[in-house]
This record gives structure tokens, C-alpha cells and sequence, in this order.
């Protein structure tokens, strides 16, 4: 499980911040779930894959610091009931994942 902590933007949006560093400490990225909790009772889930080419290494800023970030902008569609995730750097690089409650999440887990 990855689950990095969610900021609110402008305009109802959401962002996060992913860093190589810890991505790095993730193994077997390819069957690990990614848990964004957004608001109180709102989250998405996926599989860490389903976002690679969002945190591929042209897309990241590299912070003097602290390392490799990747930034990501989060849009919900409660119409829908769907998140658009997309890269700060390039807006056009996105994955849509559903839009899950509290409950949703729980059950996913106990399958």
C-alpha cells in the first residue's frame, strides 16, 4: 500500500506530492495499491502501475534538497463519481479512477 496525503488546491481540486525517494522504497510496485484518501470520506484506489507514466522521470521536478517530486493534480467528478489524476507538468497525462466512500474502500480491502 502507498498512500501519500492529499492538499487542497483552487477550484475544488486536490493535489499530491510523490516522491522517487519513497517510490523507490516500494517493492514490487507493479501489484501495489495506491489509496489517495481526498476528503473526509472520499478516496481512489489503484493499482501503482495504473499511474507510472505519471511519475516517469521527465515529469518530475527535482526539489535541491529533498529529491525527485512528482506532482499530482486531482479532479473530482461527483457526477461521475470519478477522479482524474493528472501530472502538474503535463496536464495532457492523466488516468481516471472511480471515486470511492469509506465503505467502498473497506470492502475493497476485505475481498
Amino acid at each position: 500500500m502507498f498512500s501519500p496525503s492529499v492538499s487542497a488546491g483552487g477550484a475544488g481540486s486536490y493535489w499530491i506530492e510523490i516522491w522517487r525517494a519513497n517510490l523507490d522504497q516500494v517493492p514490487y510496485r507493479t501489484k501495489c495499491d495506491f489509496l489517495i484518501r481526498i476528503v473526509q470520506d472520499l478516496s481512489c484506489l489503484c493499482k501503482l502501475r495504473v499511474i507510472n507514466e505519471l511519475l516517469s522521470a521527465s515529469l518530475m521536478d527535482n526539489r535541491l534538497h529533498s529529491g525527485n517530486e512528482g506532482g499530482i493534480k486531482l479532479e473530482i467528478n461527483n457526477i461521475n463519481k470519478t477522479v482524474e489524476i493528472r501530472s502538474n507538468r503535463d496536464m495532457m497525462i492523466s488516468v481516471s479512477v472511480q471515486l470511492l466512500d469509506k465503505g467502498a474502500v473497506i470492502r475493497s480491502f476485505s475481498k
